[in-house]
């Protein structure tokens, strides 16, 4: 679901749920082979973490925009305004301008930053994306995807898939999706709501589910007394 406010949007679509099974559809409806699968990440240590399928390409966390987190973030926007980092070229990234359209800018990020690995068809829909914004700026990609029908539409049909009924468009949700990918050796947070990657610091495409649990419990020591965290990876079983 979506912390970004319809009433300040350019468009509004219908939340996502945080459900493996309805964004393994909606990746396989966008040309996603399917052996790549979303699975629940049920804890961060060790034991919980080796239940996971590998190999894992991204990292997915849903989590509630707090008081707290809200007061972080907007300190952290204004630093990042303020003082720009410097940006890794070879991260894909865009903000999100559409109204609760958090999961689907999680979920292109996921994908865009593993094209290689996963196999992506020159045909499908990510690979084309890319394509057609590979030299456009983050907002610049935003406003693209404001245009494009092909995902809205699919976006749509599997926002009413979920095993809770679909909020309606112009609801504001308090919960947002993040993702965690690794490129280049470092370990980025991908978040439409902020002007650019975050950087964790060094990574690997193999340890990338031990890294980004770290990641994360940074994240949730910031606000200890909210235990509405979810996680889920995006992984190829080979078993």
């Amino acid at each position: 679901m979506a912390a970004e406010s319809c009433a300040t949007s350019e468009s509004c679509w219908v939340a996502l749920e945080s459900n493996p099974d309805v964004l393994t559809k909606y990746i396989h409806k966008l040309g996603v082979p399917e052996g790549w699968t979303f699975t629940d990440v049920y804890g961060l240590d060790a034991e919980m973490l080796a239940m996971v399928p590998q190999p894992v390409a991204a990292v997915v966390v849903l989590f509630p925009i707090t008081d707290k987190y809200e007061a972080r973030y907007q300190v952290e926007v204004a630093s990042m305004r303020k003082n720009p980092p410097q940006v890794n070229p070879n991260v894909y990234f865009m903000e999100q301008k559409i109204g609760n359209a958090c999961g689907t800018i999680a979920v292109i990020h996921a994908i865009c930053n593993n094209a290689t690995m996963m196999q992506i068809a020159a045909d499908s829909f990510f690979a084309r994306l890319m394509n057609r914004t590979r030299a456009l700026d983050p907002s610049a990609r935003a406003d693209y995807l404001n245009t494009d029908k092909e995902l809205e539409e699919v976006h749509a049909s599997t926002a009413q898939e979920g095993q809770t009924t679909a909020p309606h468009a112009d609801d504001d949700i308090n919960l947002h999706f993040v993702v965690l990918v690794v490129v280049d050796n470092q370990l980025y947070e991908l978040d439409g709501r902020k002007p650019f990657p975050v950087c964790h610091g060094p990574a690997s495409k193999e340890s990338i589910l031990q890294d980004a649990a770290r990641a994360i419990s940074e994240m949730i020591s910031h606000d200890t007394e909210e235990l509405h965290f979810s996680v889920i990876a995006l992984s190829r079983p080979t078993n």
